[in-house]
């Protein structure tokens, strides 16, 4: 994993939505932290919302990360319709996806599929992903396995991502993560 040409994605983790999740306390902790280690980091982060009327707009604890820059709004379950979202990552050159939000077996899943089939290597973050059931959010994490996404924990990609106790940012996100 290479720290220049990997982003991070959010999906649909809104206020309506998140605390149906179960877990949930867990999972904001771990997005939180997720989120502000890749800022740190300097990857790229992108916030997809799905049907934002009905579910609102992306939890207030992620607020602070999210901007008109990276925000993503859609219908669809998959982010498949947003050719502005793929322009981007073509443009600054994104090969590597980290992907995390909910729900796991319906949005992320679709989300994490397309984006394979579009290339992508991409990095299922188990710790930053969850269902209404854990029965949906396991079969999820399954099936994209046997698809070709790879399961991670988001400390385990961060320590890949620095590589070496000498990184610049080691001492920053050891801050975050503790």
């Amino acid at each position: 994993m290479n720290q220049k040409d990997t982003a991070l994605v959010v999906i649909d983790v809104q206020e309506k939505l998140f605390y149906a999740m179960s877990e949930k306390e867990k999972l904001g902790e771990n997005l939180v932290k997720m989120v502000k280690s890749c800022r740190i980091l300097d990857i790229p982060i992108f916030f997809f919302e799905q049907n934002k009327q009905g579910l609102g707009s992306t939890i207030s604890e992620l607020q602070p990360f999210v901007s008109q820059e990276n925000l993503f709004h859609k219908k669809s379950f998959s982010v498949k319709e947003n050719e502005l979202f793929f322009s981007k990552l073509d443009l600054i050159g994104i090969k590597t996806i980290l992907i995390c939000g909910i729900e796991s077996h319906i949005c992320v899943f679709q989300s994490a599929i397309t984006l394979n089939n579009r290339g992508y290597e991409i990095h299922l973050i188990l710790d930053c992903i969850s269902s209404r059931r854990l029965t949906d959010r396991n079969i999820a994490e399954s099936r994209l396995a046997l698809e070709g996404v790879y399961p991670s924990s988001s400390e385990m990609i961060l320590f890949e991502i620095m590589k070496t106790c000498e990184h610049k940012s080691f001492k920053q996100i050891l801050s975050v993560i503790k």
